[in-house]
């Protein structure tokens, strides 16, 4: 009898570029699925504040431990050390056999429900042979985190057209981390790769030098905002200090006062139809599948810009804007931002100054989203050209990393490169670096 030994354990530096959770997300699913046992330390130092793991690594590790009948050291909010042995690559096991029907990960805060589905995801989609409902209770709007909404109109369109099977997520409740603390819930009924075929499910080859992002058709907005009246306009600082509104010069995009009449929803709503409207007429030609190189500011005969959603929030501190870029190769392009900045509440004499703090984050909140989502589209500074030989990729940057793990699952691209690695983001780089040192045989 021949016995295989057990593979050796794979150390990684926690804090390599981008240092941050995903690299222990996608460290511990590669584990789970080679039967490679990892050992991780310096778990997020390169983050400021707090570091070590989040409630919502320790949920996906402690998930995916059980799951594949291994066991894990240090999987403690706030552990800076990891160590992670899954009992036997999920090849030499019966798939379908480790995950039950309906799976249950509850968070006790509004940790980010999309972080743990980051990590579960990959090991589900192969450790199965029928669909799956997959419910987690956390947070679905959540900083530096994907949102229920950028995963319904943009993650899973993106994936659905890259290849991988079907995937439906539905909102049950949402769960903010910004105000009073609220858990949400989401459930995801996932399709596996061994639906497809049983007998040998695998990862099918995503290769992005396959497809072209294409032209601009349509952008979509979705604001959640409260329907609190938005008294007054954006206030200035004067030298570091809260100051009078100053003059703004004619067409700065950025200072328009808002309407008085208007509440934090509606404001966002209007201020954001008008700020794409002009950024958009002010792009290349080229962005666009119907442009002609006279076409003027009026870009809503060459692109429509539509409301996708409009949601009342319960609390002032929590808005949210999400724009979509529908293109001409089926690819969706979203850029989003959420803001915790507004406060209201106190005495009467503190209102105004509370209106006033509302007007400023909520027009901070559209210029910085506007900003990213328009540098999304093109970057002059990348010097991004249709006729260049290395173009930008067919996603948005977000959404660029969370590809990375399911191009090398599913085997190496063809040798030609057809991204210029200047769009690729340090995270990006980061979930390079993880596959190469988990899936290096």
């Amino acid at each position: 009898m021949t016995v295989t030994p057990a593979p050796a354990m794979i150390h990684l530096d926690g804090s390599t570029l981008e240092g941050g959770g995903q690299l222990v997300r996608i460290a511990v699913a590669l584990s789970a699925l080679t039967g490679k046992p990892v050992n991780v330390t310096n778990i997020r130092g390169n983050r400021q504040g707090r570091k070590g793991l989040k409630r919502s690594h320790v949920a996906a590790v402690q998930f995916l431990a059980q799951l594949t009948g291994g066991s894990v050291s240090g999987a403690d909010v706030g552990s800076s050390i990891l160590s992670f042995y899954p009992a036997q690559p999920l090849s030499s096991r019966d798939v379908g056999s480790p995950v039950q029907r309906d799976v249950q990960i509850e968070l006790p805060t509004a940790g980010a429900v999309f972080l743990v589905f980051q990590a579960v995801y990959p090991y589900i989609l192969y450790a199965c042979e029928s669909p799956i409902r997959l419910t987690i209770t956390g947070g679905t709007n959540v900083p530096f985190s994907p949102s229920f909404d950028y995963v319904s109109q943009a993650l899973i369109p993106n994936f659905a057209r890259l290849g991988l099977p079907p995937l439906a997520v539905h909102l049950e409740k949402r769960g903010w981390a910004t105000g009073p603390t609220k858990l949400g819930r989401v459930a995801l009924v996932i399709d596996p790769l061994g639906a497809q075929d049983r007998q040998c499910p695998r990862f099918p080859r995503i290769d992005l030098a396959q497809f072209q992002r294409g032209q601009l058709t349509r952008v979509d907005i979705t604001v959640l905002a409260p329907d609190v009246p938005l008294e007054g306009g954006p206030e200035r600082t004067t030298n570091g200090r809260p100051g009078r509104r100053a003059e703004r010069p004619a067409g700065d995009h950025q200072d328009r006062p808002p309407d008085p009449s208007q509440t934090v929803r509606g404001f966002i709503e209007c201020e954001a139809h008008r700020q794409l409207r002009t950024r958009l007429g002010q792009l290349p030609p080229w962005i666009y599948a119907r442009r002609s190189e006279a076409f003027s500011t009026a870009v809503e005969s060459a692109v429509p810009v539509r409301a996708h959603a409009s949601e009342s929030t319960s609390h002032p501190s929590q808005i949210y804007l999400l724009l979509v870029a529908h293109t001409s190769t089926g690819f969706k392009v979203g850029y989003d931002a959420l803001s915790g900045a507004m406060k209201t509440g106190g005495p009467r004499s503190k209102r105004r100054d509370g209106a006033n703090r509302a007007a400023t984050a909520a027009q901070s909140l559209v210029n910085a989203c506007v900003d990213g989502f328009i540098r999304e589209l093109h970057d002059p500074q990348l010097q991004a050209d249709p006729g260049a030989a290395l173009r930008q990729p067919c996603v948005d940057e977000k959404m660029r990393d969370q590809l990375v793990v399911f191009e090398a699952l599913g085997g190496k691209p063809g040798e030609e490169q057809s991204e210029n690695e200047r769009y690729w983001s340090l995270h990006t780089l980061t979930a390079q670096w993880v596959c190469r040192e988990m899936l290096e045989e």
